[in-house]
């Protein structure tokens, strides 16, 4: 029986489909895993578990029983508390530490759920964070902390920069999202810029 080169295509193509939708399946049990495994590292560390156990700190029951190194623990641990799971599961490992640490570096852990609503500002335009790659956010984390050291030694900004933070706060409890406040010194003098969506004007 001759086999034509468009059935050996047709059986190829068929099999690509097949390991391509197997791997999409494999992706998501991969990922459920990591935020499973998060997780289940915060309710040992956080109920003391370990102490039951027979471990003096949490650091060595991880060592001893060969579970995983303790700084890549305290990364999925620190996704678990400040990333919603279902925003976990899509963003991966990698990109949901991003966001945390991004978060941490503005000196708002609690906002991380919030960043990943509203995106984050990048030169004075807001973009989705699915829009932003994990070396694009950490990078943005990195300006963070430059600029936070830079306000401790500047009283002034720090206190700039604190009054934008605030003002971002009550704009957000007033329901408006999207929004944004910077700061810049313009003659001599510290100015704010607040960015928000035309939609929300007249709530302001």
């Amino acid at each position: 029986m001759d086999i034509t080169p468009s059935k050996v295509a047709s059986a190829a193509a068929r099999r690509g489909e097949e390991l391509v939708a197997e791997i999409g399946r494999k992706s998501l049990l991969i990922r459920e895993t990591f935020v499973d495994i998060a997780e289940a590292l915060v309710e040992i560390e956080k109920k003391k578990l370990y102490a039951a156990m027979g471990y003096e700190r949490f650091e060595e029951l991880l060592e001893e029983r060969g579970i995983m190194g303790r700084s890549q623990a305290y990364k999925l641990m620190a996704i678990a508390r400040h990333i919603p799971r279902s925003d976990a599961l899509s963003l991966g490992p990698e990109k949901a530490y991003a966001i945390v640490r991004y978060a941490k570096a503005t000196a708002a852990l609690d906002i991380a759920p919030q960043i990943l609503q509203e995106g984050i500002v990048v030169k004075r335009r807001r973009r989705p964070v699915a829009d932003l790659s994990v070396r694009e956010i950490a990078d943005l984390a990195s300006v963070s902390r430059q600029n936070r050291r830079n306000a401790t030694d500047d009283p002034e900004r720090h206190e700039a920069l604190a009054a934008a933070s605030e003002a971002e706060r009550n704009l957000r409890k007033r329901g408006i999202r999207g929004v944004a406040v910077t700061v810049r010194k313009k003659a001599g003098a510290w100015v704010a810029t607040v960015t928000l969506p035309l939609a929300a004007l007249d709530k302001v």
